[in-house]
């Protein structure tokens, strides 16, 4: 079988395990990437036949001359929303890294891009591949059986850079950091009927805010038949802290123990980032199957993920009003 001819948009953070996962796979063939660190770049392009670029931009146009089979994306989103459209109009295949967009419009807009030149815009949702994940399809009950379920995401991420400007970032903790933790909730539970949230910053009382996104979430779901799920995010824990997302479900099955699973409880961070890093490599490897034939293709996940946006969105609403509000009005 002939190999993919890709292309990765970012190094760092995420990029680093795509790079990994797409070096690793014999199905593709990177032949170019692009990243805005020269340093970077030229340690990739070090004797090996890729094309490198710093703007990503570039890469994207390059690729109309030879055309990529897929482009994997691994930036934010306030880097990639321009960029998107230009891989649309060539028709190119996208796996994105979470989240591919910072609010239900810009999703759309971005979704309605590729719809309409039928091109596969995928999100990536390593954390189906992922043993630690208690929601995960291996290790949780039925969607059925789950009567409850709480979250608790701990990031090493400080508000520096864009992560501090909301205008850049979209939101904080709950947006950049608990992305993927509300998207399993939603895949387990469905959509919330309400979503109440609370949303506050590290800075001690009186200190001048030098941001304007929160270090600290708590969030309330909803659901319909009476089931619930508890989530709280914080950014720039410890480094004593382990940084594993723990999550507990609750059957709903009466006289049965409850199945509570803690996830990675102890894990060092290098623990957890190869544990990240093979998830990611699977979910790499399914997008990849889905492209050449070998698996049954991939279905767009626009739709799911516009709904852990309007979720999102109806938190950080919440968190303004003081009261619950519901997303369908996002997601509808």
């Amino acid at each position: 079988m002939k190999s993919l001819r890709v292309g990765l948009l970012g190094l760092s953070g995420e990029g680093e395990a795509y790079l990994k996962a797409l070096r690793a796979n014999a199905n593709v063939e990177l032949v170019c990437a692009a990243d805005a660190d020269a340093r970077r770049i030229a340690d990739l392009a070090e004797g090996r036949a890729i094309r490198t670029y710093e703007d990503c931009r570039s890469l994207i146009v390059g690729a109309t001359r030879e055309p990529l089979d897929a482009l994997f994306v691994a930036l934010e989103p306030f880097q990639s929303v321009d960029l998107l459209p230009l891989a649309a109009e060539r028709g190119m295949p996208v796996f994105h890294k979470p989240p591919f967009a910072r609010s239900v419009d810009e999703g759309r807009c971005i979704a309605r891009r590729f719809a309409d030149v039928s091109a596969a815009l995928v999100v990536a949702r390593a954390w189906r591949f992922a043993p630690q994940s208690a929601l995960s399809p291996a290790a949780a009950p039925s969607s059925d059986a789950l009567r409850a379920a709480s979250v608790v995401v701990q990031t090493p991420d400080s508000a520096e850079g864009w992560r501090g400007h909301s205008a850049r970032s979209g939101g904080g903790v709950l947006l950049n950091g608990a992305y993927e933790a509300v998207d399993e909730l939603l895949c387990a539970f469905g959509v919330p009927e309400s979503v109440y949230a609370e949303c506050t910053m590290l800075a001690r009382p009186g200190a001048v805010r030098k941001y304007d996104t929160e270090d600290i979430a708590a969030v309330t779901l909803r659901f319909a038949h009476e089931r619930f799920a508890a989530l709280f995010a914080v950014r720039g824990r410890s480094r004593e802290s382990s940084g594993a997302a723990r999550v507990s479900t609750l059957p709903v099955a009466a006289g049965s123990d409850p199945a509570a699973a803690v996830c990675a409880a102890g894990a060092t961070d290098a623990t957890l980032r190869e544990l990240r890093s093979d998830a990611v490599a699977a979910a790499v490897a399914a997008f990849v199957d889905s492209l050449t034939g070998d698996a049954e293709s991939l279905a767009s996940t626009m739709l799911e993920h516009l709904r852990v946006l309007a979720v999102i969105e109806a938190a950080y609403l919440s968190a303004k009003t003081g009261a619950p509000e519901s997303p369908r009005p996002f997601a509808d």
